[in-house]
């Protein structure tokens, strides 16, 4: 037939002869030892029927005693190919293992100790972790961040639990080293609320302030690493490029911005009633019509959205002070003794004369 046409052919053997061909390769593969290695399996297979006939033709002629030895020998073959394949699998291991080791200072050994162990041997945290990188809303990165919290605060956790996924212990003397995965996932959160369109609520940020704080803190200073403090350097100058942004468009910026300090500075976030507020579990919403307190809801309107501007460059300068050990010399703008107060004497000798609604001087 020509290539071009399909058609059926004679079959270049019987159908008994296909028949016994293949029940004696399906006996062949069941006598394959299964723990070993089978060593030129894919060369069996792709073998025709004349050879297995000549194969088999030639084992028949073999005595006994040769083919034990023929099988003794593919069998320790066989093992020696396994134990030197495992051989050569643990020294690529320690090769591997040994080039990261001296690729990596002792800071870097006992950070990733307990940061990739966390990571990637405990699903649950690695899920908690996993909520915290969430750009587009906080819904359940202010429920994680409330549950770091309170481990960090509880009085009943175990220190050795809590030095496991590296979160502060309140009864520890000093600590060298902290949760660097821990502490990227905030300053992440910190960067997406100094941003114009940030979806990050004030609470959630002012909760990875003090998670943040807790962590690099100690009595003898701080031990952020330079580059974490360098993103959070960045985060701060986007905050204040964000302020700069309303200051231009609002008339009485200067009187919210000296009011939003005060309040802040006053009354500072209680995490304890933060969490016993049932509105934190309604998805976040930017209307104050609801009756949810600024903090907790998303800016609505221009004027809202310059306070809460306003509140993130607070919260991001006096963090970055805090961890530089630096005091705060510029704010509030208005210092408090050169406010006059009540029951002071004033000197109106070099005050213009001020006129009464009756129209007479003093």
């Amino acid at each position: 037939a020509k290539p071009s046409i399909r058609c059926f052919i004679k079959p270049t053997e019987t159908l008994e002869r296909s028949l016994e061909m293949n029940k004696h390769k399906g006996k062949k593969r069941m006598q394959k030892r299964p723990n070993y290695k089978n060593v030129g399996e894919e060369e069996d297979e792709e073998r025709g029927p004349a050879e297995d006939a000549q194969e088999d033709a030639e084992k028949a002629k073999g005595t006994e005693g040769g083919s034990k030895s023929m099988k003794t020998s593919g069998e320790r073959e066989e093992i020696e190919m396994v134990i030197m394949e495992r051989s050569k699998l643990s020294e690529l291991a320690t090769a591997g293992a040994t080039v990261r080791e001296q690729n990596t200072t002792d800071e870097e050994k006992s950070a990733a100790t307990g940061s990739e162990s966390t990571q990637w041997s405990r699903p649950f945290l690695d899920m908690v972790y996993h909520a915290l990188d969430s750009p587009d809303d906080d819904y359940h990165a202010l429920f994680v961040l409330c549950l770091l919290y309170a481990m960090s605060h509880n009085k009943g956790m175990d220190p050795e639990k809590l030095e496991r996924i590296q979160l502060p212990v309140p009864s520890a003397v000093e600590k060298t080293t902290y949760n660097h995965l821990l502490a990227e996932r905030l300053i992440r959160i910190m960067n997406n609320a100094a941003q114009p369109d940030g979806r990050i609520r004030l609470a959630t940020l002012e909760l990875s302030c003090l998670l943040l704080k807790q962590q690099v803190l100690t009595s003898s200073g701080c031990i952020i690493k330079d580059v974490h403090l360098a993103c959070l350097e960045g985060a701060r100058e986007e905050s204040v490029h964000l302020v700069r942004h309303f200051y231009k468009g609002e008339e009485i910026f200067l009187d919210m911005f000296e009011d939003e300090y005060r309040s802040m500075t006053i009354k500072p976030m209680n995490v304890e009633y933060l969490m016993m507020d049932a509105s934190i579990l309604l998805p976040p919403t930017g209307t104050p019509l609801t009756g949810i307190d600024f903090v907790k809801r998303l800016p609505c309107g221009d004027v809202e959205k310059t306070r809460r501007a306003i509140r993130v460059f607070f919260m991001l300068r006096s963090l970055s002070l805090q961890l530089r050990g630096e005091p705060e010399t510029q704010l509030p703008l208005t210092r408090e003794d050169d406010l006059i107060k009540t029951d002071d004497v004033l000197d109106l000798s070099e005050l213009a004369i001020l006129f009464c609604p009756m129209g007479k001087g003093v």
